[in-house]
């Protein structure tokens, strides 16, 4: 079940920032957002079913419309999946570093998104959503000048 929060800290999501700050507050701190690849992987955490704990969502899961929460809360509320990581499912979408497009044909190993185009690649649904979006395949996008209470951004490590 959903546990009080991330080493007793309180740790809500950052909400309400448009793409390029979210990149520019990535930088300030070393960091950068994950590509749709990078983001899928960490989400699936090994997995290959509809979601990381398995092909079904209880409101036990995450934070979505199921929940009847209707409000985003402190990240950690739910078990993290097999990676440690949490909320990758719910509670806030969250700003990749990849523009929309056509995923790359043939095999393609940590493919990044198209060099153009408007729209900016958000992932893993919120607590408005319901559970189609929640699925760890579920692809949607949104302006870049989008500035939602139900998105947000997690941070990725530099490439070296």
């Amino acid at each position: 079940g959903p546990v009080s929060s991330i080493e007793g800290k309180e740790a809500y999501p950052v909400v309400q920032i448009i793409h390029a700050d979210a990149i520019a507050y990535a930088q300030w701190l070393g960091r950068r957002l994950p590509t749709e690849a990078e983001w899928e992987y960490s989400c699936r955490a090994g997995t290959t079913s509809t979601y990381p704990w398995g092909d079904t969502i209880q409101p036990f899961n995450a934070n979505y419309t199921g929940s009847n929460l209707r409000y985003s809360l402190n990240v950690g509320q739910y078990s993290s999946n097999n990676w440690g990581f949490y909320d990758m499912n719910g509670n806030v979408w969250e700003w990749t570093a990849d523009r929309f497009g056509d995923y790359p044909t043939g095999n393609v190993t940590d493919p990044v998104g198209p060099e153009s185009g408007s729209n900016r690649i958000r992932r893993g649904g919120s607590m408005n959503s319901n559970e189609l979006y929640l699925r760890s395949a579920e692809r949607s996008y949104t302006s870049p000048d989008s500035r939602k209470s139900n998105l947000g951004f997690r941070l990725a490590l530099k490439k070296n």
